[in-house]
């Protein structure tokens, strides 16, 4: 808030000095000041999206600076000139085979976070498209592309209405987001895509509790939240889920749900 005032303070003094200093009449030099400075001074107070005005600038700045545009047509070029392939690598490899001989790698993939959705077909479509792939076979594909598995996150649209469409476009209804999708995403990437779960369990923990930095989330630690999943060694199954240190599942059964799963029972 302190920023806020002393840039508020500055943008006045440097918009409003020059006015007041204008030839024209007491009113009309009021009425400048209140089309000018007020709203600078009010937008430097207030600030843009919980930061001060100058922080936000130079996010905005290091984002034109920054931005990269994917396209199959137009590939990027870097500041040799030399072609900069940003696609995933399923659609790189539709290019012509001489096209992919002459295409440059990225110089530095650390630059790049990639955030898979996690979804049931049924949440959101009743198909794949050709292209299109699970969360955890797309983790393997980038973890053989050389992306680091401390680059990839899982999310989804837990709880959250989705439309659902048929193979020809066609809308069927609503589907709900479900959690539980994150869940079986990192299961697959261990029995089906014979991920090591160490790595596995890198997009649904310390990857995302990072990048949110939550940081009593993510790893099993001294003083972190005791948030523990106990799962059959081989099924992954969940048998016993802990959070906040309040045991919620034990063996399989749902000891405390929450408010709507609660309310449905009762209705029942």
């Amino acid at each position: 808030r302190t920023r806020n005032v002393i840039e508020a303070g500055i943008l006045g003094a440097v918009v409003g000095l020059p006015v007041l200093n204008l030839g024209f009449s007491l009113t009309a030099r009021i009425i400048i000041l209140c089309l000018t400075a007020l709203p600078l001074v009010l937008l430097a107070l207030i600030g843009v999206g919980g930061s001060s005005l100058s922080s936000f600038i130079l996010l905005f700045f290091s984002y034109l600076r920054n931005r990269r545009v994917l396209s199959q047509d137009a590939p990027a070029r870097g500041r040799d000139g030399k072609e900069l392939s940003m696609l995933p690598t399923w659609l790189r490899s539709k290019r012509p085979a001489e096209e992919q001989e002459t295409e440059a790698q990225p110089k530095s993939k650390s630059r790049f976070q990639v955030d898979l959705k996690a979804r049931k077909l049924d949440q959101f479509k009743t198909f794949l498209e050709p292209e299109e792939v699970k969360a955890s076979t797309g983790f393997g594909m980038a973890l053989k592309a050389g992306v680091s598995s401390d680059q990839i996150t899982f999310s989804s649209d837990g709880q959250g209405s989705l439309p659902i469409f048929s193979p020809d476009g066609t809308f069927c209804g609503l589907g709900v987001g479900k959690v539980t999708s994150l869940y079986r995403e990192m299961r697959d990437g261990v029995l089906t895509e014979k991920l090591p779960l160490s790595v596995a369990l890198k997009p649904v923990t310390i990857n995302p509790a990072k990048l949110l930095k939550l940081s009593q989330k993510g790893r099993i630690e001294e003083g972190k939240d005791a948030d523990l999943v106990l799962a059959d060694e081989n099924s992954l199954e969940i048998d016993t889920v802990i959070a906040m240190g309040k045991i919620m599942v034990c063996n399989g059964q749902v000891l405390i749900k929450g408010t709507f799963e609660a309310q449905k029972n009762h209705n029942r």
